[in-house]
């Protein structure tokens, strides 16, 4: 790899733990921390979940550099440019943060109606 590229690594946030907001946030502003500090010009990074290639895909200056099988697992890997990582990285915890917002009031409403619908039985 050139030496002006930083890849950064997949990892993997154990079901329970994604579903926390406070701490996805933490991860992703590290990670967004980690990368102002100490990547180069231009950044590689991939997943093998197609709804994150989805959201990744959406980013600031976060361009395709290959979508095929890798070991046998579909793979995605993007290319961005330091210079667009921190509003890219924003954009994905923002979206992250509304999508859980979302579902909490999902959650919300759906209590209700089971709540509402157990009080309108009793007499």
């Amino acid at each position: 790899m050139h030496r002006q590229h930083t890849e950064i690594c997949c990892f993997f946030i154990e079901l329970a733990h994604r579903r926390n907001p406070r701490l996805n946030l933490i991860v992703w502003l590290y990670l967004t921390y980690a990368i102002r500090r100490h990547s180069r010009a231009h950044l590689l990074f991939g997943t093998n979940s197609s709804s994150l290639a989805k959201l990744y895909g959406r980013t600031h200056r976060s361009r395709p550099f290959y979508t095929g099988t890798v070991g046998g697992n579909r793979t995605f890997v993007f290319h961005s440019t330091r210079s667009g990582s921190v509003r890219g990285m924003l954009e994905i915890i923002r979206h992250k943060w509304e999508r859980q917002r979302k579902l909490r009031r999902r959650t919300v409403s759906e209590w209700s109606l089971v709540l509402g619908r157990r009080e309108s039985r009793s007499p």
